[in-house]
C-alpha cells in the first residue's frame, strides 16, 4: 500500500519547492487583494501558480471580516485594514 500511495503521490502532488511557488508568486505580482494562488495544474494539485477560483464561501466579506477580527482577538494584535468596518 505505501508504494501505491508514494506513486500516487507523486503523480498528484508537487515537491516541497513547488509547494511555495504560489505564495511566491502571490507576494511578488501585482494582484488584486482578494486574488488567491494556487497551482494551475489538473485539479489545482501541481504546476505552475496560477490566479485560481475560490468557493461562494472563501469570496463572503462578511465570512472574512468576522474571521479578521476573531484572529485579532485570539492574538492581541490589531492590523490595519482597509475594509469598512
Amino acid at each position: 500500500m505505501k508504494v501505491v500511495a508514494a506513486v500516487v503521490g507523486r503523480l498528484v502532488q508537487q515537491s516541497e519547492n513547488a509547494g511555495a511557488w504560489p505564495v511566491l508568486y502571490a507576494a511578488t505580482q501585482d494582484l488584486p487583494g482578494d486574488a488567491y494562488v494556487g497551482p494551475g495544474g489538473r485539479f489545482e494539485q501541481s504546476g505552475h501558480p496560477v490566479v485560481v477560483g475560490r468557493s461562494v464561501t472563501a469570496k463572503d466579506s462578511d465570512i472574512a471580516r468576522k474571521l479578521w477580527e476573531l484572529s485579532e482577538q485570539l492574538t492581541s494584535t490589531t492590523f490595519p485594514s482597509q475594509l469598512s468596518r
